[in-house]
């Protein structure tokens, strides 16, 4: 899908906002394409904004342009979270939250040199591009030494958008970029999840940004045909898996299991071969990664059953997209 933003409002009250972690339960970018956003829940009341910088440290130098300016040699930044997303106060606290907790991994990431496994869940996965998910926190951890070896610092996450139930979820979506300080970005999906009363990164799906906007038509295409094979009584599971789905294809249960190819992948999926079975997903933000990848979050119903799903979409060498990463929440 592209993406949108609904209505406007003075910036006076948006920096205010902006003061308490301004969100909203479906939160949406500011740079938004009119025509395919689901609509908002009752209640719901989506705002336009310019991006809004959350410091993460008192009385940062400030930079409009959120990128500092290497052309005048001006490499120097204090890192630092913008929020390029907009929302209701209803939301406010929960995200709020998950702030401090991007403030706290910018920082735990620069200071030790990307030693941040204290700040993902045990058994949490992360996935890039071409290489086997990397599992467990001490994994995920020096993944990201390694990655600081090589890249340097970070010195800025900016959240486009997010996706949580409810105010009272312990699990949802956040997807967003940073940006490094040699200048390269990165695009994310983050599926966070309470423990304990920490928000703690459970799933991580992470790749080198290379693409702007594009035509997003193709996509749109791959996800309607996805429904109709789903809600078809004439196919079933296999059908879908193997017709949708990347071989070597990975999908995260909500039992927390990570499955790997189309057989797994197919056992799982089995309540779909039942005669009048239907399901539906509705993207809330899709994002080009590279001219082969995006990613994608969204809100999918099966009856009386609803939740939030993120989808990994690759382009294969047929030319076809297909899911290369699903994971779901209820």
């Amino acid at each position: 899908m592209k993406l949108r933003t609904v209505s406007t409002i003075a910036l006076a009250l948006l920096m205010m906002l902006a003061l308490f972690g301004c969100a909203s339960g479906e939160a949406l970018p500011t740079n938004a394409d009119p025509g395919s956003t689901p609509e908002s829940e009752p209640g719901d009341d989506l705002q336009d904004s310019e991006p809004t910088v959350v410091p993460t440290e008192e009385d940062p130098e400030e930079d409009p342009e959120g990128l500092g300016n290497k052309e005048n040699g001006d490499s120097e930044m204090e890192p630092r979270l913008v929020i390029s997303y907009v929302g209701n106060e209803k939301y406010d606290e929960l995200f709020s939250l998950l702030n401090e907790a991007n403030i706290n991994w910018l920082q735990t990431y620069n200071e030790s040199q990307g030693d941040v496994a204290a700040l993902y869940a045990e058994e949490a996965i992360l996935s890039s591009k071409n290489d086997d998910p990397v599992r467990g926190n001490q994994e995920i951890s020096e993944y990201y030494k390694s990655f600081y070896s090589d890249i340097s610092e970070i010195i800025e996450i900016n959240i486009e958008g997010r996706l949580f139930k409810t105010t009272t979820s312990l699990f949802g979506f956040e997807t967003g970029r940073f940006l490094t300080v040699e200048g390269e970005v990165y695009q994310y999906v983050i599926a966070w999840r309470n423990r304990s009363g920490a928000w703690l990164r459970e799933i991580e799906l992470v790749t080198e940004k290379t693409v702007g906007e594009t035509d997003y038509d193709e996509l749109d295409e791959a996800r309607t045909k996805w429904m109709e094979i789903v809600n078809d009584d004439s196919k079933g599971a296999k059908d879908l898996i193997e017709g949708m789905y990347m071989e070597n294809a990975y999908y995260y249960t909500t039992s927390r299991r990570l499955l790997n190819g189309w057989e797994e992948i197919t056992v799982e999926y089995s309540y779909a071969n039942a005669s009048g079975f239907r399901l539906y997903v509705e993207p809330s933000i899709t994002v080009m990664v590279q001219p082969d990848l995006a990613y994608e979050i969204g809100k999918w119903r099966s009856g009386s059953n609803n939740g939030n799903y993120t989808f990994r979409w690759e382009k294969g060498h047929t030319g076809e997209w297909r899911l290369s990463f699903e994971f779901d929440s209820m």
